[in-house]
C-alpha cells in the first residue's frame, strides 16, 4: 500500500515538473536580456598584504591607454599605496575594463600584480595568482582620490579614462 502511495506521489510530482517546464516555452520572451553576473572573489589575504607592506621596495603603476605611469621607490609612498587597499572584496563586474596593471616588487622581483578598475562605478583592484583573476578588492576613498589628484596633475580628464 505505501508502494503505490510513493509511487502515486511520485507521478504527480513528475507530472507538474513537466507542465511547469513546458509553460515557459510556449510563451514568447518578453523581459530584457539578462545582464552577467559579477564574480565575487576572496578579498586579498593578510599575509600576502603584510609581506608588501614589510618588504616590498617598489611599486609600478602601468597605464594601458594613458600617456603616464608611476613608479613608488620609498616605503612611505608604498605603505601609503598599500593602504588604499580595502579590506572589503570587490565584485568583478563584466562591464569594467581595467585601465593598468600595478606590479609589487621586492628586491628586483614582482611578487604580486594586480589590475586597476577605476572608472565610475568600478574601483577596485583585482589581484592576480599564476596570471589569473584570485582576489579583488575595492579602492579606499582615499586611493579614488589620490589617483583622481594623480590624473588631474597630469592634465587627464575623467572622460579620458576608459
Amino acid at each position: 500500500m505505501r508502494l503505490i502511495i510513493l509511487s502515486l506521489i511520485t507521478a504527480l510530482l513528475l507530472a507538474s515538473c513537466e507542465q511547469g517546464s513546458k509553460e515557459p516555452q510556449q510563451q514568447p520572451e518578453q523581459t530584457a536580456a539578462p545582464q552577467p553576473a559579477s564574480t565575487t572573489l576572496p578579498s586579498l589575504p593578510m599575509d600576502i598584504l603584510k609581506n608588501l607592506w614589510d618588504n616590498c621596495d617598489y611599486v609600478d603603476y602601468v597605464f594601458y591607454n594613458l600617456p603616464i605611469s608611476m613608479s613608488l621607490n620609498n616605503q612611505p609612498s608604498i605603505q601609503n599605496s598599500l593602504s588604499q587597499i580595502a579590506s572589503d572584496p570587490a565584485p568583478v563586474l563584466p562591464q569594467c575594463k581595467s585601465i593598468g596593471r600595478l606590479f609589487y616588487q621586492i628586491k628586483g622581483e614582482n611578487v604580486q600584480m594586480a589590475e586597476i578598475y577605476f572608472t565610475a562605478g568600478c574601483t577596485y583592484f583585482v589581484f592576480l595568482k599564476d596570471d589569473k583573476p584570485a582576489y579583488s578588492n575595492y579602492i579606499t576613498p582615499e586611493g579614488v582620490a589620490y589617483l583622481n589628484n594623480i590624473f588631474s596633475q597630469a592634465g587627464i580628464k575623467p572622460e579620458q579614462i576608459r
